[in-house]
């Protein structure tokens, strides 16, 4: 391995911050993107629940202590993300059937919903209308997953154990 890669991620704190910081601005693109006038559809809100959890996991890890901890709690939520965006990204292409939650048919249980159906607000999760560089923002955000878990991970095994 080597030493470059050591250093980098020596500090486990400094790890939890900078991936506290990453995911902060991960939640921002997607927020600005939706307020573009992209709507998420519901698997790509599912995506970002183990961001919301991570954030502050990570943020207590590196500010508070433990990041250890952090790290290791965070690494798992971000392989449950890649695995919804992975799953996702299975709809997209229609390898898996598309989930009654995302297909915006059906019995609506609530007048909300019902709203929504009717004036088609609901996007449909096989159905992806932001593109960038080629990739749906699902299949963006399984590769950032992806990286974020490996980088919990590394900063897990090759921080300096506290003294």
């Amino acid at each position: 391995m080597s030493e470059t890669l050591r250093r980098a991620f020596a500090d486990p704190r400094r790890t939890a911050l900078v991936l506290a910081i990453l995911v902060a601005l991960a939640l921002a693109v997607a927020h600005a993107i939706e307020a573009m006038g992209f709507p998420p559809c519901p698997l790509c809100l599912y995506q970002r629940y183990p961001y919301y959890a991570a954030l502050p996991v990570l943020a207590a890890g590196a500010l508070v202590g433990w990041p250890r901890a952090a790290l290791a709690v965070a690494a798992m939520l971000f392989l449950v993300d890649f695995a919804v965006a992975a799953f996702h990204v299975g709809v997209e292409q229609g390898i898996f059937a598309l989930p009654e939650s995302c297909a915006a048919q059906g019995r609506a249980a609530t007048l909300e919903e019902l709203r929504a159906q009717v004036m088609g607000t609901v996007p449909r999760c096989d159905r992806p209308e932001f593109f960038l560089l080629g990739l749906t923002l699902a299949t963006w955000n399984a590769l950032f997953a992806l990286a974020l878990s490996l980088a919990a991970l590394l900063g897990l095994l090759l921080g300096r154990r506290p003294v």
